[in-house]
C-alpha cells in the first residue's frame, strides 16, 4: 500500500494495561485458542515473560496517533527457515476499517521472516479471508476447530 501511514510499535512495560483491557472486551477472544479472559495476575506473568523473551515479538498498531490493536510474532525455533506465529488483535472500534490487512501486509514487509503460521478459528471467516488477502492459504488442521493458514515469503 502506498503512502500506508501504519506504523508499528514495540510494546514496552508501559502497555501491560492496555493489553489487558483489549482482553478484556467483550466478544475479543471469541476466537482465541483460549476463550476465556485472563486474570489480571496471570496477565501480568505473561506479559513480563514476552517483553523478556527472546522469540516473541509485540507491537502497537497505530495509525494517525490511534492505537488501533496489536500485533505478535512468536518465532517458531524448530523450523529449518525463519518462521513465525503471527496473532492479531484489532480494537472492535476500528474493526472492519482494513487495519488486519494492512497489518499483515506490513508485518511481512518490515520483519526479515521466510514463513508466517496463523491459526485461525474454523468459524472465523473475517480472519480467513483478511490473511487470504494476503497470500496466506489453507494448510491444514491445527487442532479441533482451528485451521493452519501459511504464507511463504517468494
Amino acid at each position: 500500500m502506498i503512502n500506508d501511514t501504519l506504523i508499528l510499535i514495540p510494546i514496552n512495560k508501559n502497555d501491560l494495561d492496555y493489553l489487558y483491557s483489549l482482553q478484556c472486551i467483550e466478544g475479543i477472544r471469541k476466537f482465541a485458542l483460549d476463550s476465556n479472559t485472563p486474570k489480571y495476575d496471570d496477565h501480568i506473568k505473561w506479559f513480563n515473560d514476552k517483553l523478556k523473551s527472546n522469540t516473541t515479538e509485540i507491537f502497537k498498531i497505530a495509525d494517525n496517533n490511534i492505537t488501533v490493536g496489536v500485533v505478535r510474532l512468536d518465532l517458531i525455533l524448530d523450523s529449518a527457515k525463519s518462521t513465525a506465529e503471527i496473532s492479531l488483535t484489532i480494537d472492535p472500534k476500528y474493526a472492519g476499517q482494513g487495519y488486519a490487512k494492512r497489518t499483515i501486509n506490513k508485518v511481512i514487509k518490515v520483519t526479515d521472516l521466510d514463513v508466517y503460521h496463523a491459526v485461525i478459528h474454523e468459524n472465523n471467516i473475517a480472519s480467513q479471508k483478511v490473511f487470504a488477502a494476503n497470500n496466506f492459504s489453507y494448510d491444514s488442521m491445527y487442532r479441533p476447530n482451528f485451521n493452519l493458514y501459511i504464507y511463504h515469503e517468494v
